[in-house]
């Protein structure tokens, strides 16, 4: 499988896994720590019950994928320079999701371990 497919199948799994945007970033956020890390997957929750998500930040190199569940939900690429945030970029829901799986496939190709836990995400080996 190349890396296009591969890009295609993680965004395929990832629009699969929600039903709306809450669903989303619910499964974002309980599956990505154990293929980028902890310290690079961040959560705001509501402080107040129901402590749904309000915002998921994701680092993937040299920018942030972030998501504001909204309503209406907000994507965005921020793009950073020296530990300094340089640019906001507003992305589209599909968009933000291509990219989030296209940063999964690069850590998946550095890495055995985020391989591995990538696979088991996408139920490819157990």
């Amino acid at each position: 499988m190349d890396d296009d497919d591969e890009i295609a199948l993680v965004a395929a799994r990832l629009r699969a896994s929600a039903e709306d945007v809450d669903s989303l970033v619910e499964v974002v956020a309980s599956t990505l720590p154990e293929f980028l890390g902890a310290g690079l997957v961040r959560v705001r929750r509501r402080r107040l019950p129901p402590r749904r998500i309000e915002r998921l930040s994701i680092t993937l190199g040299a920018h942030t994928l972030e998501l504001e569940v909204g309503p209406p939900p907000r994507a965005t690429r921020i793009v950073h320079s020296g530990g300094v945030a340089i640019a906001h970029e507003p992305l589209g829901l599909d968009e933000w999701l291509r990219e989030l799986a296209e940063g999964l496939v690069r850590s998946a190709a550095a890495s055995e371990d985020a391989s591995s836990a990538l696979r088991r995400f996408l139920g490819l080996s157990s």
